[in-house]
């Protein structure tokens, strides 16, 4: 059966979800800030609900806060509030989510989207507790338990430039990583009656076998969610049968490369005649390293595969591929227009010794 953390459902019974509840039942408890991390569609807020749920606070609300969604111009005013004539278009004082979510929890989601300024301003609360609003000098005390969640590893945003160290060494003081979906694909059967049941009800339809051999196969670069999805797609095409069949999940299943790579993809021999891998910091170049070790086992990538195979942010993906092809060990291919999106195959700088 699944976990669950005071009603929050924390779905599968894999080990890297037996781990996850673990780390959610030790640091719940607590009180204290935690820093979520995964890939994007993973279930981080999810996550954040466990933990308020089953914390002290549990009694008070949980207010969640997209920080990529937050104009610069209005992230402190939304973070701390401000005084009436602040700045223009300040008609009245607003108190901030710090001090409208007092004695609860606040939820800070892509913190990594953050500016400097504010993370300083940030990292000011969590070491004293202290905050001012836009346009005074009265000085105000914060009474919220900060969780926050990253799709980037903040170890190569500080190495970057673009997240401080400072508020970094404060944030991974106590840390959960959610898995993705392809590092917990025993969990799917169980996830997807999970949604039958909450789209549909008790009465919802069955999934036919095939169609549960078929959802395993997949890479999922979009995890959890991307799952929960295609679910309610599959529900909504094929309303009223007692089953749900795999046959309307086929153009899905079998879009882009990703189905036809393993796990044992990660673990593939290094290409042969490899240049230099681009400069990174370490944990870059082993990223790096694994992406050309994927295309010596096959023909082309895309970058779904990336995000699927080797943990990281869309963007990180995104910056790696542009690296290797910069140093001529990847050659970005545009398909004729209808088909599908680029894809990457070998470079001059590289000669992939292709698998027997």
């Amino acid at each position: 059966m699944a976990g669950s953390a005071v009603g929050v459902a924390l779905i599968g019974e894999s080990q890297a979800m037996t781990e996850l509840r673990a780390q959610v039942a030790r640091f719940a408890p607590l009180g204290d800030t935690v820093l979520i991390t995964g890939p994007t569609g993973s279930g981080k807020e999810l996550v954040a609900q466990a933990l308020h749920a089953a914390g002290p606070r549990r009694a008070r609300p949980l207010v969640p806060l997209n920080c990529a969604a937050l104009p610069e111009s209005l992230a402190e005013s939304e973070l701390f509030g401000h005084r009436r004539g602040a700045f223009t278009g300040a008609v009245d004082d607003r108190p901030g989510l710090f001090a409208a979510t007092a004695g609860g929890t606040l939820f800070l989601d892509e913190i990594n989207s953050l500016s400097l300024r504010l993370q300083g301003m940030l990292l000011r609360v969590l070491e004293t507790g202290e905050y001012r609003r836009l346009g005074e000098d009265r000085v105000r005390h914060s009474d919220v338990r900060l969780l926050c969640a990253s799709n980037e590893d903040l170890e190569e945003a500080a190495a970057a430039g673009r997240f401080r160290r400072d508020l970094l060494f404060r944030l991974v003081r106590f840390t959960i990583r959610v898995p993705a979906l392809h590092e917990r694909q025993q969990d799917i059967p169980e996830l997807v009656r999970h949604f039958i049941a909450r789209h549909a009800g008790a009465a919802g339809p069955e999934p036919e076998p095939g169609l549960l051999a078929a959802l395993a196969a997949r890479a999922w670069p979009g995890n959890v969610r991307e799952l929960r999805n295609e679910i309610e797609r599959l529900l909504i095409l094929q309303a009223g049968r007692p089953r749900l069949r795999a046959e309307g999940a086929a153009p899905l299943l079998a879009r882009g490369p990703s189905s036809r790579i393993t796990e044992s993809s990660n673990d593939a021999p290094p290409a042969s005649g490899i240049a230099a891998v681009p400069p990174g910091n370490r944990r870059a170049r082993a990223r790096r390293q694994r992406i050309l070790a994927l295309l010596a086992r096959y023909p082309h990538l895309y970058r779904s595969d990336v995000l699927a195979h080797i943990a990281c942010a869309p963007r990180t993906a995104t910056a790696d591929l542009a690296a290797l092809e910069a140093a001529g060990l990847l050659r970005r291919v545009v398909p004729a227009r209808g088909l599908n999106g680029s894809y990457f195959v070998a470079g001059p700088g590289l000669v992939p010794e292709r698998s027997s």
